[in-house]
């Protein structure tokens, strides 16, 4: 599942998926943040996909650990259709810390 929603992503969102790779059986994307909404509407409308439950929704601050950029909105949706899991990260530049919701 992981790398046909990866290549799935890449072709609709082609400037805005920075990173994309699997750990621990979990599908993970890297995102601009200016495009969280259409990304996650994308997802859930998606009738291959279906993440229709955000289980978690976390802010990350890097300080002290010499990141840039300094924050991470991190989002882990599921898709009961297919049982499957995806954490998309969205890193904020602390100078902007702003996203959409």
């Amino acid at each position: 599942m992981a790398k046909k929603l990866f290549r799935t992503l890449h072709e609709k969102f082609p400037d805005s998926i920075f990173d994309a790779y699997s750990y621990r059986n979990d599908a993970i994307v890297v995102v601009d943040k200016a495009a969280i909404y259409d990304i996650c509407k994308f997802l859930r409308d998606n009738r291959t996909f279906r993440f229709d439950m955000l289980l978690d929704l976390a802010g990350v601050d890097y300080l002290g650990l010499g990141r840039d950029p300094r924050f991470e909105v991190v989002y882990t949706l599921h898709s009961f259709k297919t049982n499957n899991r995806l954490r998309i990260k969205a890193p904020i530049d602390e100078r902007d810390p702003q996203i959409q919701s």
